[in-house]
């Protein structure tokens, strides 16, 4: 039954209407031939303790198909829950794809933005990257990874301070509300949110090998023991 919480959250809500209604969705393309979709899910945000999915594909400016929905069944950890947010998302990407094909274009760049790098290892090896704690995912899940094959997908590591996705499956506040929303309505290009994280991203990569050449040192060969097992932990 609702109560004067609630009552206060639907009041905030209607005070966010009225204070937005001029607002302007824009939708535009900076290239026909490159989609880049985001997915997210928030894990057992429900009463009944099932996890929600977030998406949208974006041409450049503004989202399109975004999806905010409830998932059908209840998953076991958060690796699962975004697993099966790909799985109710990717139907819009391939629809979106067979579209604009039949309008003449083509699509040469098919990007999908994550920010769970374990469901990532999933969608793209299956059964090879479960763990014991991952078996019990339904395998109908790993026709992700044909899908990902055929339909010529990357999955890209997108850092959660920038997954649009998250828009869609958790309430935000202050600037990352406002930035995101930006992005979403196409008042901000895409272009200015991948730049920062793929910019990031490489910064992670030269981090890391600097940290892989500090550490490893070179093994010498050698005919005794000690020496083999040094140059195997240091490898």
């Amino acid at each position: 039954k609702p109560d004067e919480d609630d009552w206060k959250k639907l009041r905030r809500v209607l005070q966010y209407l009225k204070g937005t209604i001029d607002d302007k969705l824009i939708l535009g393309c900076k290239n026909i031939g490159k989609m880049e979709s985001f997915v997210d899910a928030a894990f057992a945000v429900h009463k009944d303790m099932k996890s929600h999915t977030g998406g949208g594909i974006s041409w450049g400016i503004g989202i399109l198909l975004s999806m905010c929905q409830k998932q059908k069944l209840n998953a076991k950890s958060s690796t699962e829950a975004e697993v099966i947010g790909v799985s109710d998302f990717i139907s819009n990407m391939i629809w979106a794809r067979m579209f604009l094909e039949k309008q003449g274009y083509t699509i040469d760049e098919n990007l999908l933005y994550q920010d769970n790098q374990s469901a990532m290892k999933i969608e793209e090896n299956g059964s090879k990257s479960c763990s014991k704690r991952s078996r019990h995912i339904d395998m109908r899940y790993f026709f992700i990874k044909d899908r990902l094959e055929t339909e010529g997908i990357d999955v890209v590591y997108c850092p959660t301070e920038f997954m649009v996705a998250d828009f869609f499956t958790k309430p935000l506040q202050g600037k990352l509300f406002h930035y995101l929303k930006a992005i979403i309505m196409g008042h901000e290009p895409l272009e200015t949110l991948t730049s920062r994280f793929n910019t990031k991203n490489q910064e992670r990569v030269e981090e890391h090998g600097k940290a892989i050449s500090n550490n490893v040192i070179p093994c010498v060969e050698s005919d005794t023991q000690d020496s083999n097992k040094r140059g195997r932990q240091n490898a």
